[in-house]
């Protein structure tokens, strides 16, 4: 086969590798029919694959896409570029690389495949060509040279289709190749743009508000402002059209979420009234729709991870009723006016965004946004300084340190929009009302499941599981405390996000993580050892779940001897630790050897200073599966 991608030539790799022996002429026959079979399987290896197929398919569809993605950003105009167009297009150019990713690695694995075929076919002739020789030094019959001489005519013709469908591959690999390249560097470009946008914030970029005159518009408004339509209605075509399975996925959720938000709200009227627990259960079930909505939308942040600008304006739109409707049942009375005000400062939002960049219309929308921002904010202190802080719980330190960043942002926004620094205006009135409105909407999530969580214990499944009744009360606060913890990381993510920081501190987590010292012929790094404590840490919730499963809902319908139950329990306690353990240290970077010297170092402490340690613990192991003393 032709080498290609690194690979070098089968004849070429060793000049000096030994000769194969012969093939002794008593087992000739049966070694061709070995040959003959080995031969058949090649041959269906090297049909064309369906695979590949694909992948050239997929790269010829696209290849369109790609020259005009590469027009589109030679023409980017990096100076004027907005932070919502160039995440479109990162979009665009993080797809495209994910395709070529995924078929570089599919094409890697059949040529590798092919390679290594290559390589036995030609070892195979080299041994049936020594056995060729071997025959007429020993004057073999004439028939035997001929079978001989038929079986290396028949690996001369399989070996040229496989030469023939390397190449092939190897074609198509490299076509790939050239493609990936260029899609990562058309990212690294993107990311320069990015940093550059980030620096452009402290540089003023418009004149002040007073010294505004008509000569500064570039454009009609009318022309730019239907361009900007124009540019927003084709990026929510090409994204939903690119995604039209996660998006009947989505759709396929919501008609789920609504179906079950309807069953709750019928089967409301049979739940004991004087069970205050679910009252807010009632409240969330009244409003199905509403209901589906919101848990359809919180999970988009993993169905559609990377988000056209667009699809977020649509998302925004489609939101902000929902989640005020379930908000102001579940959250605090005094919250009600921050769920109202921020919600209607979100679509006053979304709605002049969509003005043309540089526009004074689109800065005096901008200014009287953020006045009225920085209003409300004003105002809900002011409301809330006058109520009791315990009305707000725990929650009352953080609000205020949320309101009074949020107050101080506004006041910098709206004095860099009257100097002219129109992108640190427009980057901190975005980010501060979408992350006030986000954390808002995370918390009713949030108070939502908690609401829920009783239900489903009442439900089938708490028949099918009677821990779950027995229980209640810990599985609501499970489930509260899980959904808080994972609602409070996406939001922390999204304000980085929005504030242009997810992609620095990104770089800055990675380089942090890299970070490691030698310790003799150990290297330990911090992702390392988080690594490992991660996983401890996983070791421990997992043990605590097997053995409340184990405890409540498996044993109890197995009939054991008594005691045995405890035994089961501890086994699997140990396995758990031990299998955690062990995945532990290789995280940590041990390797075989070195856990070998670990556990040797360990034998040495034991038959010094362990030994009565160790003999109660394979003392306890006795008594666990011998039983002489059971529980009981």
């Amino acid at each position: 086969m032709s080498p290609a991608i690194g690979q070098e030539a089968p004849e070429t790799r060793d000049a000096t590798e030994a000769a194969p022996a012969a093939i002794p002429m008593a087992v000739v026959t049966p070694r061709a029919e070995e040959l003959a079979a080995n031969l058949r399987r090649i041959e269906a290896l090297i049909e064309p694959s369906a695979e590949v197929a694909a992948i050239e398919e997929a790269v010829s569809e696209r290849a369109d896409t790609f020259v005009e993605l590469r027009r589109e950003l030679d023409e980017l105009d990096t100076s004027e570029v907005s932070v919502r167009m160039l995440e479109d297009h990162r979009l665009a150019w993080t797809e495209h690389d994910a395709m070529l990713a995924d078929g570089l690695s599919g094409l890697q694995e059949r040529w590798e495949s092919l390679t290594y075929e290559s390589e036995e076919l030609d070892a195979t002739k080299r041994r049936w060509s020594a056995t060729r020789e071997s025959a007429v030094a020993e004057d073999a019959p004439a028939e035997m040279r001929a079978h001989i001489d038929t079986q290396l005519e028949r690996i001369a013709e399989v070996e040229a289709k496989l030469e023939e469908r390397g190449v092939a591959v190897a074609a198509v690999l490299a076509r790939v190749s050239r493609s990936r390249e260029v899609a990562l560097e058309g990212l690294a470009r993107l990311s320069d743009v990015a940093r550059d946008i980030r620096q452009r914030l402290w540089i003023q970029n418009a004149p002040p508000l007073w010294r505004w005159t008509a000569s500064t518009e570039g454009s009609s408004l009318s022309e730019e402002a239907a361009n900007a339509h124009r540019y927003w209605l084709e990026t929510l075509v090409r994204f939903v059209s690119a995604r039209r399975g996660q998006f009947l996925f989505l759709a396929a959720l919501f008609v789920g979420f609504l179906l079950m938000g309807e069953v709750a709200k019928r089967r409301s009227s049979t739940w004991p009234a004087e069970n205050p627990e679910l009252d807010a259960a009632r409240f969330v079930v009244s409003r199905p729709i509403s209901m589906a909505v919101a848990f359809t939308l919180a999970l988009t942040v993993f169905v559609l991870d990377n988000r056209a600008g667009a699809i977020s304006d649509l998302i925004v739109l489609v939101a902000v009723a929902p989640f005020i409707r379930l908000g102001i049942g579940l959250c605090a009375p005094i919250a009600h006016s921050a769920l109202y005000s921020f919600g209607g400062l979100l679509l006053l939002n979304q709605f002049w965004s969509l003005t043309p960049d540089g526009s004074f219309l689109r800065r005096l929308l901008h200014f009287g946004v953020t006045a009225l921002a920085l209003a409300v904010v004003a105002g809900l202190v002011a409301r809330w300084r006058s109520a009791e802080e315990t009305r707000l719980g725990r929650w009352w330190s953080f609000a205020w340190v949320f309101l009074a960043t949020a107050g101080m942002a506004l006041a910098v926004s709206l004095i860099a929009n009257i100097l002219g620094w129109t992108n640190l205006a427009q980057l901190l009135t975005d980010g501060t009302i979408g992350a006030a409105f986000s954390g808002l909407a995370w918390a009713v999530v949030v108070l939502a499941l908690k609401a829920l969580a009783p239900v489903v214990t009442r439900s089938q499944l708490g028949v099918a599981l009677p821990s779950l009744s027995r229980h209640s009360a810990m599985f609501t606060r499970g489930t509260y405390r899980l959904a808080a913890a994972t609602a409070f990381v996406l939001w922390i993510r999204s304000l980085l996000w929005r504030f242009q920081l997810l992609e620095p501190a990104a770089e800055k987590l990675r380089t942090m993580l890299a970070a490691s010292i030698s310790i003799g012929g150990l290297e330990v790094s911090v992702g390392r050892v988080l690594a490992s404590i991660f996983i401890l840490i996983a070791t421990w919730l997992l043990g605590r779940m097997a053995r409340f499963v184990l405890r409540e809902e498996m044993l109890p319908r197995v009939r054991l001897p008594e005691g045995a139950d405890h035994s089961v329990v501890s086994v699997i306690n140990y396995l758990i630790w031990g299998s955690g353990l062990v995945l532990s240290a290789a995280a940590a970077g041990l390797s075989g050897t070195q856990l070998t010297v670990v556990f040797g170092a360990l034998g040495v402490g034991i038959g010094f200073g362990l030994q009565s340690i160790v003999n109660n613990f394979v003392s306890g192991l006795i008594l666990i599966f011998e039983r002489p003393i059971k529980v009981g």
